[in-house]
């Protein structure tokens, strides 16, 4: 289990992990620890702790460190600077924020006239990164794109979705004479 503090306490202060010891899959050793999502959490100070029944006594096994983004939704506007801001814990301006088509962070980038979709650089203020996208001119298919962030060589977690408002890429073609 997880302890917030030392493995003497059985349990934790943290709301998102488990309240009792977990079965862990003794051939691999990995346990599901639940899905932190309150970016007031504390990043650190956590102990990974090991005891073969609920009742023996623990041992610490390692550190845990909490890092990452808090997921949410977004929106910019056609013509308009997109700039995607994201909150977290221990955020250090070391990530990147890649759009793609579909729901997965495994989908290829989308691609959208003016935007940097791909690998987009982070730049911290203060306690939040901020991703700079550029500016589209128009929206093309839904307009909806999954926001996958990834902390260094990580791997990619999506944080949202992030929805391009404005009008819809078309050609129009009219005859002189005829109303348009």
């Amino acid at each position: 289990w997880v302890a917030s503090g030392s493995c003497a306490s059985s349990t934790s202060a943290v709301d998102w992990l488990p309240t009792s010891p977990v079965s862990a899959n003794a051939t691999h050793g990995r346990a599901a620890l639940g899905v932190p999502g309150d970016s007031s959490l504390p990043s650190s100070g956590y102990s990974v702790c090991w005891s073969a029944s609920d009742a023996g006594s623990a041992l610490l096994i390692g550190d845990f460190a909490l890092r990452g983004p808090v997921s949410g939704d977004r929106e910019c506007m056609a013509g308009a600077e997109c700039e995607v801001i994201v909150s977290g814990v221990a955020l250090d301006g070391s990530s990147t924020l890649t759009l793609v088509n579909g729901e997965l962070c495994d989908a290829p980038a989308a691609e959208v006239p003016g935007w940097a979709t791909s690998d987009v650089p982070a730049s911290l203020s203060g306690e939040e990164e901020e991703f700079a996208i550029g500016s589209a001119s128009a929206v093309p298919g839904s307009g909806e794109f999954t926001m996958c962030w990834r902390a260094g060589d990580g791997q990619p977690v999506v944080v949202g979705v992030l929805t391009l408002l404005g009008p819809t890429a078309s050609t129009v073609s009219c005859t002189m004479g005829v109303e348009c």
